[in-house]
């Protein structure tokens, strides 16, 4: 089943978290980021179950993906095209 992920995106285009939190398009929910030199979250809509997962596991011990970079590559097409839901 497709599934509805939010994404955190570091301005230069890196991946660096993906969530299906239903909190996740708040600041609050990535305290970790809010540090970086910017930050975009993005909803992804239609991600197939098993990039979902891939995606999900970025930045962990199961990480599938050489890095965020290759990350946002795969997941860039799943943009439900509203834009950033919030950026800084």
């Amino acid at each position: 089943m497709p599934e509805t992920l939010i994404v955190a995106v570091i301005a230069d285009g890196y991946l660096a978290g993906a969530s299906c939190h239903p909190r996740a398009h708040l600041v609050s929910y990535w305290p970790d980021l809010r540090y970086e030199e910017g930050f975009t979250l993005y909803r992804l809509e239609g991600v197939p179950a098993d990039l979902a997962t891939d995606l999900l596991a970025q930045g962990g011990l199961c990480q599938v993906f050489d890095d965020g970079y290759e990350a946002w590559r795969e997941a860039a097409p799943y943009l439900d095209g509203t834009g950033p839901l919030l950026g800084w």
